[in-house]
């Protein structure tokens, strides 16, 4: 959409707003927080490469199975001795694929995983972390490991400015109860947008124990209390009123 052309169309787009469903938050409420409330998503994949043999005989062979795990472990150090705590970072590796049966010593196994981070410094360090590890890993147990990242989506900023200016009115203007949920790590493409005018991520309260409206919304169990639908919309509309109107100014 931004290449199409959709944030220079007339009139001129000032400022932009989303709602995510939440389920930290009971349903009837909204959540702005300013600064960053979600991570970058950036994706890897490990290929750990050695020789096969007979499952009989590991001493012919260049087992990549325990490479492999102790690569998984390995990479934890990331974020438990390398990074500061108060920083965050995820390294989470999510699928592992290797071996033929259970006698065989497997000559490859290939992992992928997703790189979780807000702050742009630890975000452009970790693909050398992860290559460094990787490699080292691979090499004390004499094999060899290719690593490919591919990057994904930035944080998701939200205009600190905006959000304290848009908290208030929405207060003023609104019944609505407006609270300040802590960032996830998850990940939002509406990041692209809040890059090139101030943004908001909202989060939408969801949350309703007599429905079983209890569970993340990535989960299989995952149910919305539509009870929250008229209260995303008025905050949406309170957003787009309160900036054209000037009663949410925007910074210059």
């Amino acid at each position: 959409m931004i290449e199409a052309g959709v944030m220079d169309a007339e009139p001129r787009i000032e400022a932009v707003a989303m709602l995510h469903v939440d389920v930290r938050l009971d349903t009837g409420g909204i959540s702005i927080t300013p600064g960053p409330v979600n991570a970058a998503a950036d994706e890897f994949t490990i290929t750990v490469r050695g020789s096969g043999g007979h499952g009989a005989a590991p001493h012919k062979a260049l087992d990549t199975i325990p490479c492999a795990a102790a690569t998984v472990l390995a990479l934890q150090n990331i974020a438990a001795r390398e990074t500061d705590p108060l920083a965050s970072v995820v390294v989470t590796i999510g699928t592992i694929a290797g071996g033929y049966r259970n006698n065989v010593i497997a000559d490859s196994v290939v992992l992928t995983g997703t790189v979780r981070t807000t702050d742009p410094d630890v975000r452009d360090a970790m693909e050398a972390r992860l290559c460094r590890i990787i490699g080292g890993v691979a090499s004390a147990y004499g094999c060899s490991a290719e690593l490919k990242v591919s990057y994904g989506y930035p944080p998701v900023v939200n205009d600190a400015a905006l959000a304290h200016v848009f908290t208030e009115f929405l207060r003023e203007s609104t019944p609505i109860p407006v609270h300040a949920l802590p960032p996830t790590m998850g990940a939002e493409d509406f990041a692209y947008f809040a890059q090139r005018v101030p943004g908001l991520l909202m989060r939408l309260g969801v949350r309703n124990e007599a429905l079983g409206a209890i569970h993340n919304a990535h989960s299989s169990r995952f149910r919305l209390d539509e009870g929250a639908l008229p209260v995303g919309i008025a905050a949406l509309v309170a957003f787009a009123r309160g900036v054209g109107s000037g009663a949410v100014p925007l910074a210059e």
